[in-house]
């Protein structure tokens, strides 16, 4: 594993400010970790919450992940990276404007909580909006800002306040209906 090292690993930073940069990551292994990611960029400081891993729509890993940089210079000693390996796997690194709320692959496992508090949905109307989402969800307790949809519809996320919330929700809303639509519940 290649990494920036350092004795000044200043490692996973809270509070991340504006100044924040997003790079993607292409060519993981299916199996890595937020922590594999981490210690790839060993001695960089990266934003709290910032490691999206990507999943497909199947929920399995894509290869793929964004990581948010506290700032420019961070981001920039990371594409120094750019081509190195994590086990036997070449990683590329790109700019990308900000870290997906849902990627087009269906899903992003979001961090800085359990990934058990969040589910993932499948089969919306592909006009749904975050109130139809809350509508469905009435009755659960969603965290602030824990819709995300899909940029193309028919997908996305909720993260609840708790993992039991969550789990209550996918026993009793799983393959309810949307509108006329079939919704299907994962958790993440």
């Amino acid at each position: 594993t290649a990494g920036a090292g350092g004795a000044g690993n200043q490692g996973v930073q809270h509070g991340a400010s504006s100044g924040s940069v997003v790079l993607k990551m292409r060519g993981l292994p299916y199996s890595a970790a937020e922590n594999e990611i981490t210690n790839f960029f060993s001695g960089l400081r990266i934003a709290s919450g910032g490691v999206s891993i990507g999943r497909d729509a199947s929920g399995r890993a894509s290869g793929e992940a964004h990581v948010e940089f506290v700032s420019e210079q961070d981001a920039q000693a990371a594409m120094a990276l750019n081509r190195q390996r994590i086990g036997s796997r070449y990683i590329e690194l790109f700019r990308s404007k900000q870290l997906p709320s849902a990627s087009r692959r269906a899903v992003v496992t979001e961090t800085g909580s359990s990934a058990s508090e969040l589910l993932r949905l499948r089969g919306m109307p592909f006009h749904s909006t975050e109130a139809d989402v809350s509508a469905f969800f009435k009755g659960y307790s969603i965290v602030t800002g824990g819709i995300k949809l899909g940029p193309q519809g028919g997908h996305g996320t909720v993260r609840f306040s708790s993992a039991e919330e969550a789990r209550r929700a996918l026993v009793n809303l799983n393959h309810s209906y949307m509108g006329n639509r079939y919704i299907e519940l994962f958790s993440s």
